[in-house]
């Protein structure tokens, strides 16, 4: 189960070669969440609660925001509200995590260019 659970972006070594990354914007994590929501439909609720327990083991945390709130909503005010690093992690753990409605490699949600 933790495998690869710890094995993300903000945990990894970046070279002083590597490009500086530009911040992401709130557009970019809106529409994050609403490709997810259009692509999993019904199922988007279930996927939430999952993606929470994933990231609460990487944190080590019960709750992801400062609100009091259910594990759908409290996942969505993380990404909406975490570090770009962080949320470089939630989308690493989106596909590693083999969760309801996402698979790998053949996803619909990646084009490669």
């Amino acid at each position: 189960m933790f495998e690869e659970l710890f094995n993300v972006f903000s945990r990894r070594q970046l070279s002083d070669s590597d490009p500086k990354l530009t911040p992401l914007t709130r557009t970019f994590r809106n529409r994050l969440i609403m490709l997810l929501r259009d692509h999993l439909q019904s199922r988007f609720g279930e996927f939430l609660g999952q993606l929470h327990t994933k990231i609460g083991y990487l944190h080590g945390e019960f709750q992801l925001s400062n609100a009091r709130m259910q594990q759908p909503d409290d996942t969505l005010q993380f990404v909406l509200n975490c570090k770009d690093e962080e949320l470089f992690d939630v989308i690493e753990l989106i596909f590693k995590s083999n969760l309801p409605g996402i698979t790998w490699p053949d996803n619909p949600l990646i084009v490669v260019a």
